[in-house]
């Protein structure tokens, strides 16, 4: 257990550390929150950890307490350069002053002796979507991700099926990864406020995704197709779909055993895939038929 008697050094009087607003950067304040954050990594004395996003160090200073090497990613030459003043003579820190959307995390993994590690990030909330996605595709490499990030897009990733809330980013971190809300974080916890409420969300990757299908490039176009006409049923967003026609419909409706006049805020991921094994073989079955080989 993580002892509370250090207390963050939160105000500065360097105009030039004050958050850029362009970069949605709101710094963590809150003792107790940064405490629960690394807590819930439940870190053990070998592993790495890295941090996305380390900004002003809130969090990159209690990860030393827990763990022999901590990565930290931060773009922002300003705090950069605080970051090396406070940690730079730490051998277990590491700072990458690159953008956290572009660097590789398998260079991370490879220097960690090939090992997992675990991330934990305050994430800018404008691109916390490309960052999820990135981890997404990068998650052979870690073990799980606790992530700050706004309350509203954390109910999204850990949505079911029936709700508003469920859409593209449910379907997609559901598919390979189990997320948790851990606990809500009000506006006062960080400097300047944001005008939204936050929550900590960690997400443990699956060791394979949740659902089989045997395309998933096209498991993934159905589901944003479907959802980007939420309000339409299902036949006709599907209607037009790389070669599915009107007459297609009762076919892929039979062999997937879901009603086509259902919306998609209403289909589980399993519902998905079995959409996608109907559709692709409607989609064989359509071109065979054209085939001119099949003509002769």
């Amino acid at each position: 257990m993580l002892s509370h008697s250090t207390k963050f050094y939160t105000s500065s009087k360097r105009t030039d550390l004050r958050p850029k607003k362009s970069l949605s950067q709101n710094f963590l304040i809150d003792d107790d929150v940064a405490y629960r954050i690394i807590e819930s990594l439940d870190l053990s004395p070998e592993e790495c950890v890295v941090e996305l996003g380390a900004g002003r160090g809130a969090l990159t200073r209690l990860l030393f307490k827990e763990t022999p090497r901590v990565v930290a990613i931060e773009m922002d030459r300003r705090f950069c350069n605080e970051l090396r003043e406070k940690f730079g003579r730490f051998e277990q820190f590491q700072l990458i002053e690159k953008d956290m959307l572009k660097f590789p995390l398998e260079q991370v993994y490879r220097e960690c002796g090939e090992e997992r590690f675990k991330v934990v990030g305050n994430l800018p909330y404008h691109i916390t979507g490309p960052i999820l996605f990135k981890l997404i595709d990068e998650r052979e490499y870690s073990h799980f991700a606790v992530l700050m990030m706004q309350l509203e897009v954390a109910e999204r990733l850990a949505a079911d099926p029936g709700g508003k809330q469920y859409g593209i980013p449910s379907v997609i971190t559901q598919m390979y990864g189990d997320p948790e809300i851990l606990f809500h974080v009000p506006p006062e916890a960080f400097r300047p406020r944001p005008k939204v409420q936050s929550a900590v969300v960690k997400i443990s990757w699956r060791a394979e995704p949740s659902v089989s299908v045997s395309n998933e490039k096209l498991y993934f176009q159905i589901v944003k197709r479907c959802f980007s006409q939420r309000r339409k049923m299902i036949r006709n967003t599907l209607t037009g779909l790389l070669d599915i026609h009107k007459e297609n419909l009762p076919v892929i409706e039979s062999e997937s055993s879901v009603a086509l006049s259902r919306r998609p805020e209403t289909l589980s991921l399993e519902e998905f895939a079995r959409l996608t094994t109907a559709v692709e073989n409607t989609q064989k079955n359509n071109r065979s038929r054209i085939d001119p080989k099949n003509m002769r």
